[in-house]
C-alpha cells in the first residue's frame, strides 16, 4: 500500500498559493481587509454574547459597535 498523503498535502498548498497570488491584488485591498475585520469581529461578538445578537443590552454591546464601527469605517475613509 502507498502512502499519497505527502502529495496530496503538497497539491492542496500549492493550490492555495496559486489562488492567493491570482486574487493578491483583491484580498490586499483595504475594502476586502475592513470587511475580514469587521467580520472576525461580529464572529467573535456572537461567539462571546450571543444574547446581545437579538438586541438586549449588556456588557458585549461594545464588541458588536467596534464590529459596526470596522466595518462602516472603509465607507467614511473611501469617500473622503
Amino acid at each position: 500500500m502507498t502512502d499519497n498523503t505527502y502529495s496530496h498535502t503538497g497539491s492542496f498548498w500549492s493550490s492555495i498559493h496559486n489562488l492567493a497570488t491570482r486574487y493578491q491584488e483583491f484580498l490586499l485591498d483595504p475594502g476586502t481587509l475592513f470587511t475580514v475585520a469587521s467580520g472576525v469581529l461580529l464572529i467573535i461578538a456572537i461567539a462571546v454574547y450571543p444574547q446581545n445578537m437579538l438586541g438586549k443590552t449588556g456588557e458585549g454591546n461594545w464588541l458588536y459597535l467596534l464590529s459596526a464601527l470596522v466595518g462602516s469605517s472603509f465607507i467614511w475613509w473611501s469617500a473622503y
